[in-house]
């Protein structure tokens, strides 16, 4: 034991000795600088090629598939003679010029030199075909409302293209935007709408097809022919779960997703990501119906306009994924200025074009009456199987009985709801529009003109004759000058009536529910879709905006927008558009960090 106690006291002697000896050394160092010892800065390796989460893919066949995901990753793999740009506007892309006919109903396109990715040529014969395909597919076909217009084309050449449209006013530039599909690789068009399963796409895009692994993993490579500036990276498409694609986002296994979900920022996880929101080809709107005694007045409807504070529906009901828009429009649609909500929100205004129509809030009352003691009360028609719309309804509701207007609120599931606005059974209702490349509003603004009141039975009888289609003979429409001699006496009050009803048409035309109609605004749409420049379209279209914030048939509420969402490993900035949603990525890397494990296995040679 004693033996053991002196070993314990040698040691501890020993230690002493030591602690003293590095003190020391400190205290001679203390007049010294002091230098800290920097870690290594972490090393990284950059990788030409990026990950994406898709959904199942059924085909990739861009004639006939109904996937999302087809129609996106087909802008990669095929070219269309033009693509969209910011803005909306056409620019070339397989093709060189273009040259509408003036007052025809025809293009002559010439084209650019390129190749397939199978080697073979592209020419005029290609851009035939496609169109054949296309049309065989009928309304099936994802790229329909791009083609339907499109009668026929006739090739002059290898290198033009004449393609002829069913009018005048049905023909832009925005339509030419369909994938070119190789004709040499099909027996005829309707061979290739048949052929869905193991299809394989070959274009003429910056991607070429390399293989789909189990209809899980879709693989592009770069086409190293391509026409225009390559690719300078690879791409995976991976079958992802749609719960798990933040997280695999956040931990760098995929590249970006893309979404429309409104609440993409509270499911981001790193706050250093980047989201890149971007205008959607969406816009929800207030319809006013022209044939109910209060919407139909522009005061009513302005008013109506000023109650509503739209920057609190984007950022409460939308969680900011949204802007404000001046119009239906697509925000800065060729080039406009979008000047964004033209009633900003003002109660005060809204009191004063009320009290204008006679209504006001009486002796302390929460509600506007007139001077009879009615209040103004409005039915709002909503959808209420849309969870965001039927949520703008309630918060509307509630700012509108704010300034005194009693609103009657009334949600539908869709059937129920479109016999409603058909039946025109509404003050208002709560709808959404969304558009594709041509941008083409006549759908829901389209409409015919009212004949004069002493003429409804001439009308009625119209109307019924021609409830399924639009009435295009001249002969049918009453001069708003006509003479009727059986009924001289009642001109003044026929007069008075017409002016009332100068913006009403005659029945709900395609979906123009709220029967509104304006034979200027009608020239200018019709104008904007018949071929003419990028610069006359702006001036158009800056027409058509000035009539539609005047008139107001419709109030805009916002325009959707959706997000890319970015990986920290992610090198550069995507630039998506709604139709191109992977638009910008050709030159983009990843970039992951080096961690001493992957070290060791490269110097081992693993």
């Amino acid at each position: 034991m004693l033996t053991g106690y002196l070993k314990n006291i040698c040691k501890s002697s020993v230690l002493a000795a030591l602690i003293l000896t590095l003190l020391l050394a400190v205290t001679a160092c203390s007049d010294e600088k002091t230098t800290e010892v920097k870690k290594d800065e972490p090393e990284y390796e950059t990788v030409a090629h990026l990950n994406f989460p898709i959904n199942n893919i059924k085909t990739l066949n861009p004639t006939v598939s109904k996937d999302e995901d087809t129609y996106f990753i087909s802008r990669l793999i095929y070219d269309g003679m033009y693509e969209i740009s910011d803005g909306m506007i056409p620019v070339p892309n397989l093709a060189e010029s273009a040259k509408f006919t003036k007052g025809g109903h025809s293009v002559t396109v010439n084209l650019k030199e390129a190749k397939f990715h199978d080697g073979k040529s592209f020419n005029a014969d290609d851009v035939k075909f496609s169109i054949d395909a296309y049309k065989a597919a009928g309304s099936d076909c994802p790229y329909y409302s791009l083609i339907k217009n499109i009668n026929y084309a006739e090739t002059k050449g290898k290198r033009k293209i004449k393609i002829f449209f069913h009018n005048k006013t049905g023909r832009s530039l925005a339509m030419l935007t369909f994938p070119i599909l190789p004709k040499h690789r099909y027996d005829g068009p309707y061979s290739v709408i048949y052929k869905t399963d193991g299809f394989r796409p070959v274009g003429t895009g910056r991607y070429k097809y390399k293989s789909f692994r189990n209809q899980k993993t879709l693989k592009l490579s770069a086409f190293k022919d391509y026409h225009g500036e390559p690719a300078e990276n690879s791409l995976s498409f991976i079958v992802s779960d749609a719960g798990s694609a933040y997280q695999l986002v956040e931990a760098a296994s995929l590249s970006a997703l893309v979404t429309t979900q409104t609440d993409r920022e509270a499911r981001v996880g790193q706050k250093e990501q980047k989201i890149i929101s971007f205008p959607a080809n969406e816009v929800e709107y207030i319809g006013f119906n022209f044939n109910r005694e209060q919407t139909k007045k522009k005061n009513i409807r302005k008013a109506i306009a000023y109650a509503i504070d739209t920057n609190a529906l984007i950022e409460e009901t939308y969680t900011n994924s949204g802007i404000s828009n001046d119009s239906l429009f697509y925000s800065g649609y060729m080039g406009t200025e979008n000047k964004g909500d033209q009633y900003q929100y003002n109660p005060s205004e809204a009191a004063r074009l009320l009290n204008k129509e006679g209504y006001k809030k009486r002796d302390g009352g929460s509600q506007v009456t007139n001077k009879y003691g009615s209040t103004l009360s409005l039915t709002m028609l909503v959808n209420s199987d849309s969870r965001m719309r039927s949520a703008l309804a309630d918060r509307i509701e509630e700012m509108l009985e704010d300034v005194g207007i009693n609103v009657y609120k009334t949600k539908y599931e869709k059937k129920a709801y479109k016999n409603t606005l058909k039946g025109g059974n509404f003050d208002i209702y709560i709808g959404a529009l969304r558009f594709d490349e041509t941008m083409d509003l006549r759908d829901i603004l389209d409409g015919e003109k009212q004949p004069v009141k002493q003429n409804r039975q001439l009308n009625s009888q119209i109307q019924t004759n021609n409830q399924q289609s639009t009435v295009e003979d001249e002969d049918l429409d009453i001069d708003e000058d006509e003479d009727d001699s059986s009924d001289s006496s009642t001109d003044d009050s026929a007069k008075k009536e017409e002016e009332k009803d100068k913006n009403l048409a005659r029945k709900p035309d395609n979906s123009n529910f709220i029967r509104y109609y304006n034979g200027k605004l009608n020239d200018l749409l019709d104008k904007l879709q018949s071929g003419i420049t990028t610069e006359t379209a702006k001036e158009t279209c800056e027409k058509a905006k000035k009539i539609l914030n005047d008139d107001l048939p419709y109030y805009c509420l916002l325009q959707r927008t959706y997000g890319a969402v970015q990986s920290l490993s992610m090198e550069g900035e995507m630039s998506p558009i709604f139709d191109n949603i992977y638009r910008g990525i050709g030159g983009l890397k990843s970039k992951f960090e080096i961690t001493e494990k992957e070290e060791d296995e490269e110097n081992t040679g693993n």
